[in-house]
């Protein structure tokens, strides 16, 4: 039992969400009534973490990340500290970040694939309550019980009925917390209504992409995940992605290159298809995958003068946090011929939950 009301300690791993923003409210809400002043921290590095824990003076902690490096993850794993998990869909999530955030198409999936991989692997610790949209349909009474029952906090009548009371907003103690998010967080909208507002350029990018990654908020690795050849950056055009053909005539370069998406951790098989034509002269590829900001896999290969081409290449992704880089280049000047990236595909040679 939690009866010394300075030594609460609220953490909450959470997806960028409406849901996600609804219940840190509420945890303030909690610790507020309950203790008075309290010390927020947002944090994604462990350093960062320590640094303003060291400065808390005391109070009791609300603690709130949606995108942990992979040591601040291990160090909630070590502890047997009790954590809340918030999750929702991928593509609701994605809706929220581009509502609420001035990032385009490819960053916003970024940010939403990173949040992902990052948190997937706390979702399965038996010490932690996942709150899903599946709590949309409970009241705030519930997910209070719920949260109070989770960190074993002694409140009294009077202090659960000050935070229903706060937490309902002036709406009917039989609300769902679907309303109370509607009401209470700009931007939010129900599950699945995001996706009215996007174009059909938009809608599709995000149904090829997102809803592969749905599994990880279940604590579940994807077995494949295939990336679009428009979350690529093509260099030879700043702010523009690899879709379609990609001219190889001029010097030797890289042309693709960049933070890419996002991988859960693990070891992993990539598959890269190309199509050739014109290379009449001939040329070579050079390829690597970069993880950590650090090259993990290399090939290279003499191209084909027209036709698919496709190779492989292994690799460990050890930290969810940074974005992959796959860089294609050439290895010499070209004068004529073109390239088509036509499927990135990874297959996780992993175990079928996060390591």
């Amino acid at each position: 039992m939690t009866s010394d009301r300075k030594m609460i300690f609220l953490p909450v791993f959470g997806t960028p969400s409406a849901l996600s923003s609804w219940v840190v409210n509420l945890a303030t809400v909690i610790v507020n009534v309950l203790a008075g002043d309290f010390a927020y921290i947002a944090a994604v590095t462990i350093d960062d973490f320590r640094n303003a824990w060291s400065q808390r003076d005391g109070k009791p902690v609300i603690f709130h990340t949606d995108c942990p490096q992979r040591p601040l993850v291990d160090l909630f794993l070590a502890t047997n500290i009790p954590t809340l998990v918030v999750t929702e869909q991928p593509n609701d999530v994605y809706g929220y970040v581009r509502a609420t955030r001035e990032y385009e198409i490819v960053s916003s999936m970024r940010f939403v694939t990173q949040s992902l991989c990052t948190l997937c692997e706390i979702i399965n610790e038996k010490k932690n309550l996942v709150i899903s949209d599946k709590y949309y349909k409970k009241t705030p009474r519930q997910i209070i019980d719920d949260i109070i029952n989770h960190f074993d906090i002694i409140v009294s009548a009077d202090e659960f009925n000050s935070i229903l009371v706060r937490c309902n907003g002036g709406l009917p103690e039989e609300a769902t917390i679907l309303e109370c998010v509607m009401q209470q967080v700009a931007m939010a909208r129900p599950p699945g209504e995001f996706a009215k507002t996007w174009s059909l350029e938009e809608a599709e990018i995000v149904a090829r992409t997102l809803p592969q990654y749905a599994c990880l908020i279940e604590g579940r690795l994807p077995s494949r995940l295939i990336w679009p050849a428009e979350v690529f950056p093509h260099l030879d055009k700043p702010g523009a992605y690899a879709g379609g053909h990609i001219s190889l005539q001029g010097p030797a370069r890289v042309f693709i290159g960049g933070h890419a998406l996002h991988l859960p951790r693990g070891q992993w098989r990539a598959r890269i298809l190309i199509e050739i034509s014109n290379n009449w002269s001939g040329n070579f590829l050079f390829s690597d995958i970069l993880a950590e900001e650090k090259v993990v896999s290399i090939i290279t290969a003499k191209l084909p003068a027209q036709g698919a081409f496709e190779y492989d290449m292994t690799f460990n992704c050890d930290d969810p946090f940074f974005p992959l880089h796959v860089r294609l280049a050439i290895q010499q000047g070209a004068i004529e011929g073109e390239l088509s990236l036509r499927l990135v595909c990874f297959d996780s040679i992993s175990e079928g939950t996060p390591v």
